[in-house]
């Protein structure tokens, strides 16, 4: 089964969490198989994720029926907006959590370079949140969990600083958003351990494992490198997320599976037995994707590739219809297996093998599939080289571009110059400036 297959399954799952609610279409968070019921909880993160997905599908498939859930599912998000520029938690609550914004904020971001009609909402939305980012950070460099947790993270941090460093290009606050960006990661590097591991923040969120926390720093650092192109103090940056990449491989198995951790006791979600698809998986695909352009890597594009590949490998079918081809929230990589009872939980079970996320696993990777779906199924990627390094671009069935490689026409994706997800490779094509694209 191609990948483009895998994620439709994905979608098509995905489209039966859609509910028209009181306040306009949203999704629901998850589906439980200990209790064989939906979590019917209905996160703004969440719906922004599977808007993304449903956006890729309509690029894949051409049926504006996605395009239509789309766009309803960001107009029911709309309607949950605080006057301060934030986002909810979920509907029952008023708490506006830091990573939860900043996800909104990055998927709307890339919402935005598939429906270019509806860009500048998305990417006025967008803009609402990561103002709103700048405005609460506090003087350390640091981000607080939510509006009603203070204490601060690196992980969550990490969340602000990927989302206003995508924001920067679009924004006329420039020097502020830059300036919070090199104050976060001035934070995220006090937090570094002497055994390249990032501090986790523990608490509340103790169950998520140190990989989780890992990639999505790696990843931060990564975006601003690359969306950031004044960034002062770049050198000292990607020797600290060297030093952060360098403990994340040692996660990495030979067939890509993210292990939590390395079995050193961090916190209970630290074990070698579990890779964890819910708070690591996307992120680990991302950190080392976007690590691999800003060094011109191809050793990193492979990792992030053999990640992707290893989850494709891992859908979930069943004959339970709220279950049926979909990422369940974790995997036993020794026994092979859903028990994922090493790892331990909250009350909530989140994060485990036993809950199905809408958003933060199903969604983000659905993405992922149709993204690295040319790369993977057809083996092949486009590298030109630049002054400063090789650019390397993965195929789609959508590009604009088309290249012969061997006999065969591979297309590979233009974006406009001046989208998130235009690479430096510039060129004219239909009497307009574009570029190569990297994933947005």
């Amino acid at each position: 089964m191609s990948m483009n297959d895998t994620a439709m399954d994905i979608v098509n799952w995905l489209e039966t969490a859609v509910d028209n609610t009181n306040w306009g279409y949203l999704i629901r968070e998850r589906y439980s198989l200990t209790n064989m019921a939906w979590i019917s909880r209905y996160r703004t993160d969440c719906t922004t994720e599977s808007a993304y997905a449903f956006l890729k599908a309509w690029k894949h498939t051409g049926d504006k029926k996605y395009l239509t859930l789309a766009r309803n599912l960001f107009n029911g998000i709309c309607n949950l907006q605080h006057e301060d520029g934030s986002f909810p938690y979920h509907t029952g609550s008023s708490i506006a959590y830091t990573n939860d914004n900043s996800e909104v904020a990055i998927f709307l971001l890339r919402m935005a370079e598939v429906d270019s009609e509806n860009a500048s909402a998305y990417r006025e939305k967008a803009l609402d949140i990561t103002d709103w980012l700048v405005s609460i950070q506090k003087e350390d460099g640091s981000w607080q969990r939510s509006t009603a947790t203070l204490e601060s993270t690196a992980c969550f941090t990490a969340h602000a600083i990927s989302a206003i460093s995508m924001a920067y290009k679009f924004t006329n606050n420039r020097e502020a958003y830059k300036t919070a960006v090199e104050n976060g990661l001035a934070y995220i590097s006090t937090k570094i351990r002497n055994d390249g591991m990032v501090t986790l923040m523990g608490g509340n969120e103790a169950q998520r494992p140190p990989s989780s926390d890992q990639s999505i720093c790696v990843r931060s650092i990564a975006h601003a490198e690359l969306y950031i192109d004044d960034l002062s103090n770049r050198a000292t940056w990607i020797a600290k997320r060297k030093i952060l990449t360098a403990w994340l491989e040692q996660c990495i198995t030979e067939e890509g599976a993210v292990k939590n951790g390395l079995g050193t006791g961090a916190n209970g979600a630290d074990t070698v037995n579990v890779t964890d698809y819910v708070y690591t998986l996307p992120f680990a695909a991302e950190a080392f994707y976007y690590s691999s352009l800003v060094d011109g890597d191809i050793d990193l594009l492979k990792t992030a590739m053999k990640i992707v590949r290893f989850a494709q490998g891992n859908i979930y079918y069943s004959s339970i219809d709220n279950a049926n081809g979909v990422l369940r929230g974790a995997f036993n990589i020794t026994n092979r297996n859903w028990d994922t009872s090493d790892a331990v939980l909250d009350s909530g079970e989140q994060g485990g093998g036993n809950m199905i996320y809408t958003g933060w696993t199903n969604a983000p990777m659905a993405a992922h599939f149709f993204c690295f779906s040319g790369a993977v199924d057809k083996g092949v990627t486009l590298s030109i080289k630049t002054d400063v390094k090789a650019e390397r671009f993965i195929p789609d069935d959508n590009g604009l571009m088309r290249i012969c490689v061997d006999g065969k026409t591979v297309k590979f994706p233009l974006a406009r110059y001046t989208d998130v997800s235009a690479s430096a490779v510039k060129l004219f094509a239909n009497g307009e400036k574009q570029a190569f694209a990297h994933l947005s």
